[in-house]
Parts: structure tokens; sequence; C-alpha cells
């Protein structure tokens, strides 16, 4: 897999946070063995995973 292609996930929830156009949803989802990504390295995220903290950046997204 290149890391510099485009992924694309299709679905999942967005949820209005303001009436200015400020939206949220999951950025990372927790899966298992049975609940992979779509790499071929079939990576996934459990409960036990922990992120440092980062500052916050803009995720780009389309809403179609």
């Amino acid at each position: 897999m290149n890391p510099f292609e485009t992924l694309v996930y299709q679905g999942g929830a967005a949820k209005a946070l303001d009436d200015k156009g400020k939206v949220g949803g999951y950025l990372v989802l927790f899966g298992g063995p049975d609940q992979t990504d779509a790499s071929q390295l079939r990576d996934y995220f459990t409960g036990r995973f922990r992120t440092e903290p980062r500052p916050r950046l803009p995720v780009p997204f389309r809403l179609s």
C-alpha cells in the first residue's frame, strides 16, 4: 500500500456540534481481529490503544 494514497471510508456518522457549521465524528474506530481496516496488514485498534496529546489539526472531508 502506498502511504501517500488517499483512502476513503464511506459511512459512519457526523454530528452537527454548533450552528456555525462545526461537525464531529469518530476518526478512529475500535475493532478486533474480526473487525480490521482495509489494508493488507489488517490493522485494528483495541481499547488499549492510547495516543499522545497532539495539536488539533483539521481533517478534510466531503459530504455528498
